[in-house]
């Protein structure tokens, strides 16, 4: 008799994930690029910066990650932010998990 393969309530298969190296959390609050070559998605992702200069607060934009992916991936994501922003919608909440 063979074990049934345990899925999600979407009824993908169940991936399990480790972080054995401690993967970094990446904040942004914007993608001002992407574009995709030869089958490889590529965005950008930016926050903006108030650093202390003299007397005066300098503002500016950097770039915190380039993120880079194959078409599948890509489509992974979305489906993922989807999901998590359709969560979002049906809290009612606005506050940060």
């Amino acid at each position: 008799m063979s074990k049934k393969p345990k899925t999600t309530r979407a009824g993908e298969p169940f991936l399990r994930i480790s972080d054995p190296n401690g993967a970094p959390i990446i904040y942004f609050e914007g993608a001002p690029n992407s574009g995709c070559s030869n089958g490889i998605v590529n965005i950008t992702l930016a926050a903006a910066r108030n650093l202390p200069d003299g007397d005066r607060i300098h503002k500016d934009v950097v770039a915190v990650a380039f993120l880079r992916c194959s078409v599948t991936a890509a489509n992974a994501l979305r489906h993922a932010l989807d999901n998590a922003l359709l969560l979002e919608a049906s809290s009612g909440s606005s506050e940060p998990n």
